[in-house]
């Protein structure tokens, strides 16, 4: 009886254990869905995030991407005026609506792609890379795409609109890479942001709305991008600034991926729910203060002891509920004096419940002298004595 009793309280701290490690479900309408911590790439939560599926305009950013690295190589400003061409675009599809003939700046098309998700600024920009390098922008994007790592991205167009007569019709991807691709891009070019949050953008007295409602719903949200086809369903790019609670947490970003929504409502409520997730569920807790001195006991010292501290602040993303820890180590055989600044040793910082360690250089805060080499032979001396003696 008792032996079934211990079976069954083990059972159930067997059960309990994994619920703990277990993701949270959220009830979302979106076929795959990501949510990505920025500046580490920790995954925060997912759904199907590796399942391959249409992502519509949602592409754009990676034609902004590919332009924005042929602008820099070329030492081309954003300002420089090109004439505007005519493009055929199904009927239902974004567009700007500039006028063959029209002079407008690369500034200009890019507003409107990735504000408005215009298609036919977009085709601009790939004529307009093609004329500077002779290659397509879709064979640029597609070569950029395994450069940062994306096996299960690929793109027939700048736009994200489908094409009947070509093998693959629609550009496609994947919830984890999209967020794979958002990460490099806000590290290479964070002024997306200054142009992807903007609510709308006027032109020549005209304005075009943000398709990405979002913004109206969350003010934290300042971008990304949007995409629908029907094949695509509704999909939507988006990222927020997470706001520090106080001195011993910073902010941090996050990332949200959802592809192939039923509506807009769904992607934009879908949306918001894994943001909210974010925030409610994890934090930048600072682990160490840059005034903290973690102390060491030496006899090879005239004090008896080193000290040293870390560089800066140094802060970690952990879930609520996981349990951190930290140790000191002292570098081994410390003989020779040390300066002050000098590298003594590390604090080893661990996530006890995933696993994960992260280590930071300690340094010496004061000069500290040697014992003299007569001291050194005495204490080894006295240290032989005591384990023959033993």
């Amino acid at each position: 009886m008792k032996r079934k009793i211990f079976i069954i309280i083990l059972f159930i701290f067997f059960l309990s254990n994994i619920k703990a490690f277990a993701q949270e479900q959220i009830d979302l309408n979106s076929k795959a869905a990501v949510l990505m911590e920025y500046s580490t790439g920790r995954i925060l939560y997912d759904k199907n995030k590796d399942r391959i599926l249409n992502e519509a305009s949602i592409t754009k950013i990676m034609t902004y991407y590919v332009l924005m690295d042929l602008l820099k190589e070329k030492g081309i400003k954003v300002s420089e005026i090109i004439t505007a061409n005519s493009y055929a675009i199904p009927s239902d599809a974004t567009r700007a609506g500039f006028r063959k003939g029209e002079r407008i700046t690369i500034n200009e098309l890019i507003n409107s792609m990735l504000i408005h998700s215009a298609n036919d600024s977009a085709l601009q920009l790939g004529e307009f890379y093609k004329n500077l390098t002779g290659k397509d922008i879709s064979d640029a994007m597609n070569e950029k795409a395994k450069e940062i790592g994306l096996k299960n991205t690929f793109y027939i167009n700048p736009t994200g609109l489908k094409e009947k007569d070509k093998k693959i019709t629609e550009n496609y991807t994947t919830a984890m890479e999209t967020a794979i691709l958002a990460r490099n891009l806000l590290k290479e070019y964070p002024e997306i942001i200054e142009i992807t949050s903007k609510k709308e953008w006027v032109y020549k007295n005209t304005k075009y709305k943000n398709t990405n409602k979002l913004l109206n719903i969350k003010k934290e949200v300042d971008g990304i991008k949007t995409g629908h086809t029907d094949k695509a369903g509704y999909c939507l790019l988006s990222t927020e600034k997470v706001n520090s609670k106080d001195k011993n947490h910073k902010d941090f970003r996050i990332i949200a991926v959802v592809l192939g929504a039923d509506t807009e409502a769904d992607r934009i409520k879908d949306s918001k729910k894994i943001l909210e997730y974010g925030e409610k569920n994890y934090e930048f807790i600072k682990t160490i203060d840059k005034n903290e001195i973690f102390k060491f006991r030496s006899e090879m010292y005239k004090n008896g002891y080193v000290e040293g501290r870390t560089d800066n602040d140094k802060f970690i993303l952990k879930k609520n509920g996981e349990v951190i820890e930290k140790n000191a180590v002292l570098n081994n055989n410390m003989t020779k004096k040390i300066r002050k600044g000098d590298e003594i040793g590390k604090v080893v910082v661990k996530n006890t419940t995933t696993g994960e360690i992260y280590e930071y250089k300690l340094y010496s805060t004061e000069d500290f002298k040697p014992i003299s080499f007569f001291r050194r032979i005495l204490l080894f001396i006295k240290k032989k004595i005591k384990i023959i003696s033993w």
